[in-house]
């Protein structure tokens, strides 16, 4: 008796419920995570336009802003809808975020399968990309929408230009476009897309007119020369251009970008090779992650660069020199260190010396190579016939171990306990875990980790205001006055902390010193409301004799309004504290 049809059964169908049901039963716990202080609280928490939900008012912003460092309209406006529809409640950001990654990995195998004719193949490379414990920081941080949403746009961009590919039109063209325009406005990363589909004419489409180059069961793609896929592709190569110099004048604007001098080449350029290298462990023995890898304060030993720069070149050359019988190992390889390139800190952008999402889109390369260069190695043995059960417990356990690692997202103390334990002289960790346990009420923990940050990078400031936020609370005014003043030595142009030692000095009786601080920081930012009203409340007080107050800011007090202002610290005084 014949159970089902084998003419009727589609292998695709069930690889796409497999992956669903998979990746859902991975990640499904992260509903019941909590908002974290890294970003969320920025993203979301504590800016109106996300919370107040969907609006024209909220739609101008999102197309205007560079509100923490990205140009991202669409990312604003998802996080827009999800409040409209959620509130704040977590639970349904979270479920979105799920849901976009879960997208995006069904489209990379629908595109890959279209490509190849390979679906054994093909569901694999996308249940590795889906479930690795590398996209727990893509998928449980809902700040991180940018990464599930504009990897989306990524795949979907892949599946238009193959349609595209198949059969050539002005409209299907266009749609390739569009949608790369719309995964520029999720995340600029996208910019090396251009690239990658060049990579992708090369295999599995075979454009390039090289014999051999195709993939199996898919019909024989039109040969074209390489000036001519470069020409096909100028338009997007505009959008990338034009999306990188607007990340970077974002990134420099608020000082996410430091400067040259800041960090020397040699020491980006080595932290870089060994990142490559860094990566491909974390990828082949995913243990340790972090939410930030501090970006090391001493060169890397010369070995390790020097290491780390034979193991990439050497694999650089052998891809190369056998790219025409194994055409995938060319393909996976230079997509893998081109759209790593522009995050892996040749220029600098941010105080990470890695990070675990920034391996999102790379992984599909790196993973190409595994599922298709495994098969060809066991395609010539007798130990062929067992590739499909070892795919599947190499899944399952990539699966186990990211759900295993999945539940250090749920709150923001256990995420940077874990970080604080798991790596050394971690600044940033100390630092947020001083905030997560400053929250809770926990001042005493607090001010150990606010100092453990502060001693390992005294140049970082906002240890030094928490500190000095605390001594006040506490009547501690000397220590307080300390800590603000070597705010000031650190950045001499901060009004926030003019402003806060205005506010210590208030409240030692010295009223004159207040006053000059006050006024400094008015000089450095005319529009900052807070010490506008600590200057006003101050020059009642004295009855307006006992000190000096400029004439062109006593016509500010009196006609300006109070307004909002956004400042880098995470808590200031003011004179009702």
């Amino acid at each position: 008796m014949q159970f089902f049809d084998r003419s009727r059964f589609d292998v695709s169908r069930v690889i796409l419920l497999c992956l669903a049901g998979l990746t859902l039963a991975v990640f499904w716990p992260l509903q019941h995570f909590e908002f974290l202080l890294w970003d969320d609280y920025e993203y979301i928490l504590n800016n109106h336009h996300v919370r107040s939900g969907l609006s024209l008012e909220n739609l101008s912003w999102a197309f205007t802003t560079t509100h923490a460092s990205y140009w991202h309209p669409l990312t604003w406006l998802s996080l827009m809808a999800d409040a409209e529809l959620f509130g704040l409640n977590p639970q349904g950001f979270h479920f979105n975020n799920l849901i976009i990654h879960l997208a995006g990995a069904l489209l990379l195998f629908a595109t890959l399968k279209g490509m190849t004719g390979d679906p054994w193949r093909s569901g694999f490379v996308a249940a590795l990309f889906s479930i690795h414990p590398l996209r727990i920081e893509s998928v449980a941080w809902v700040a991180e929408r940018k990464d599930v949403l504009g990897a989306f746009f990524w795949m979907l961009t892949l599946f238009a230009y193959h349609r595209y590919v198949i059969r050539p039109r002005v409209w299907r063209f266009f749609a390739v476009l569009v949608s790369f325009a719309m995964g520029l406005m999720t995340k600029p990363i996208l910019v090396t897309l251009p690239f990658a589909l060049l990579l992708l004419d090369y295999w599995p489409l075979g454009r390039f007119g090289s014999a051999g180059l195709t993939a199996t069961n898919r019909p024989i793609m039109k040969q074209v020369r390489f000036s001519t896929l470069l020409i096909e592709k100028f338009p997007l190569f505009i959008l990338a251009a034009v999306s990188s110099l607007a990340t970077f004048l974002a990134a420099r604007q608020i000082g996410a970008v430091p400067a040259i001098e800041a960090i020397p080449l040699g020491l980006r350029v080595g932290n870089g090779l060994v990142s490559y290298v860094r990566y491909i462990a974390k990828t082949l023995w995913p243990t340790d992650l972090v939410f930030f890898y501090p970006f090391p304060q001493h060169p890397w030993p010369v070995w390790e660069v020097l290491g780390s720069f034979t193991v990439l070149g050497c694999f650089s050359v052998l891809t190369l020199m056998y790219s025409r019988r194994f055409p995938y190992l060319l393909m996976g390889w230079f997509w893998f260190l081109g759209t790593l390139f522009p995050v892996i800190g040749f220029v600098q952008v941010g105080a990470q010396s890695m990070a675990d999402r920034f391996t999102y889109i790379p992984h599909v390369g790196f993973f190409v190579i595994i599922a298709w260069g495994t098969t060809e190695l066991l395609l010539t043995t007798k130990y062929r016939k067992i590739l499909v059960v070892l795919a599947c417990i190499g899944t399952l356990l990539v699966a186990a171990s990211t759900r295993s690692q999945l539940f250090y997202w749920k709150d923001s103390v256990t995420l940077f306990k874990r970080a604080v334990e798991k790596t050394r002289d971690n600044y940033m960790a100390h630092y947020c875990l001083g905030i997560a346990l400053s929250d809770e009420g926990k001042t005493e923990e607090a001010i150990v980790q606010f100092s453990e940050s502060q001693r390992i990078n005294p140049s970082f400031v906002p240890p030094l205001y928490n500190l000095g936020f605390i001594m006040a609370q506490k009547g501690r005014l000397e220590e307080a006055f300390g800590y603000y003043s070597r705010v000031l030595e650190i950045t001499p142009q901060d009004a926030s902390a003019h402003n806060n030692l205005g506010n210590v000095l208030v409240r030692q009786g010295k009223e004159d010193e207040a006053a000059k601080h006050f006024v400094s920081a008015l000089t450095i930012d005319p529009d900052f409301a807070l010490a506008q009203k600590n200057l006003t409340n101050l020059y009642k007080q004295k009855n307006k004799g006992a000190f000096r107050i400029e004439p062109d800011f006593r016509e500010t007090l009196r006609h300006r309004k109070d307004g909002e202002r956004k400042s880098i610290t995470p808590t200031e005084e003011s004179d009702e504290k």
